[in-house]
């Protein structure tokens, strides 16, 4: 069974929570450096999600809750 994917939009972005078509020049932010080094980390991401390099929620959560005991554990990596 092929697991659940969120629907990807690459055409748009956000400002300031209001979506920006591609063809409005008031979408282009100011840092476009910072801007595309997030895109390619999302990028980035959905690369591995889609190679099936992920990690389990529950393995994320045990993580999380152990930090914030203040036990330092090795972080979680992808199955």
């Amino acid at each position: 069974m092929e697991p659940a994917r969120a629907r990807r939009h690459t055409d748009w972005q956000t400002i300031e929570g209001t979506f920006m078509p591609p063809s409005d020049p008031a979408r282009l932010p100011d840092h476009d450096d910072e801007l595309e080094a997030k895109r390619a980390a999302v990028r980035e991401g959905f690369a591995d999600a889609d190679a099936g390099r992920v990690v389990p929620h529950e393995d994320v959560r045990r993580w999380l809750l152990d930090l914030a005991a203040g036990r330092r554990t090795e972080r979680p990596r992808p199955r």
